[in-house]
């Protein structure tokens, strides 16, 4: 018995080696070194994903899946792009989803409040903060994916629509779908399959939000910027795009622009397409809850 009571003494009597603490200052230069890291793997992926239409084409479907900053979805392709669903580890374990141990997370950077610079401008001070892809769970777990009807995906398009709608037997140019900024209406041809139909609702919306952000919208000029913003919006709908090839002038579209004016007008993009999701997404709730009801109401 006292054999025992000795290793309890020994165990007290033993020192627990401390991790030395790091001093604030280099605390803070490792941070602001991250934050560089990211900066700089940011600014080279820019250049990346507009240097051929299949890396363009990535970004549009990354950028479709997440809803990140420009710059968080250029993070997130340099450093995993087979992403498909990204979370933080205490989001994970809230789904009691746990990530496999060593794996290493995805930096992004977070928002962290404001501070004034030298030149008196505000600027939004960041983060960086660690997500973790499905993948990365220490076991597999299947996505569960929203299927909507062609009904939800149509009725959500024209939710609440800034124009009217006409159909008539040929549009202009053979287009089966086309809006007319002159008579503020969105014109379709009869006897439209409902893919070409959704695709082509999906980019017009596109040309119509890009008029209520800039102003005059030309169908050449404007093309890229709009089909782009098409684009991701209907893989977020899950809406097939027959045709790709305005990202063939990518080069173009992009070359002379530094990596800030490259980004920014990325982010111009998006903003077009989140316009138009953001107002087809309250369409399909609003479209799912009278169906719900409805089905409530009959088996009552």
């Amino acid at each position: 018995m006292s054999d025992i009571y000795n290793l309890l003494n020994n165990a007290t009597d033993e020192k627990v080696e401390e991790k030395p603490r790091i001093p604030p200052e280099e605390y803070a230069k490792q941070k602001q070194q991250k934050r560089q890291n990211l900066y700089d793997m940011a600014e080279k992926q820019t250049h990346e994903v507009v240097s051929s239409p299949q890396n363009y084409l990535n970004y549009l479907e990354m950028q479709s899946k997440f809803g990140y900053t420009v710059t968080n979805t250029l993070l997130v392709m340099a450093q995993c792009p087979q992403a498909t669903l990204l979370k933080d580890n205490n989001r994970w374990v809230e789904e009691k989803k746990y990530v496999k141990k060593g794996v290493k997370g995805i930096g992004i950077l977070e928002p962290k409040g404001e501070y004034q610079g030298n030149d008196g401008v505000i600027r939004t001070n960041y983060d960086v903060k660690y997500v973790f892809d499905i993948s990365q769970l220490n076991r597999p777990y299947r996505m569960k994916k929203q299927n909507l009807s062609v009904r939800e995906i149509i009725s959500g398009l024209v939710y609440q629509s800034p124009v009217k709608m006409q159909m008539v037997d040929n549009t202009e140019n053979g287009s089966l779908v086309q809006y007319s900024p002159d008579n503020q209406m969105i014109y379709y041809a009869d006897g439209m399959s409902p893919t070409d139909l959704m695709e082509g609702l999906a980019r017009e919306y596109c040309y119509v939000e890009f008029e209520s952000q800039y102003g005059n919208v030309d169908r050449t000029e404007d093309a890229f910027m709009v089909k782009s913003a098409a684009y991701i919006l209907c893989k977020k709908l899950n809406i097939p795009v027959s045709n790709v090839d305005f990202a063939n002038e990518v080069k173009n579209y992009f070359e002379g622009m530094d990596s800030r004016d490259t980004k920014e007008e990325l982010s111009n993009i998006k903003s077009i397409a989140d316009e138009v999701s953001n107002r087809a997404e309250r369409g399909i709730y609003r479209l799912q809850q009278e169906r719900d009801s409805a089905s409530r109401g009959e088996e009552r």
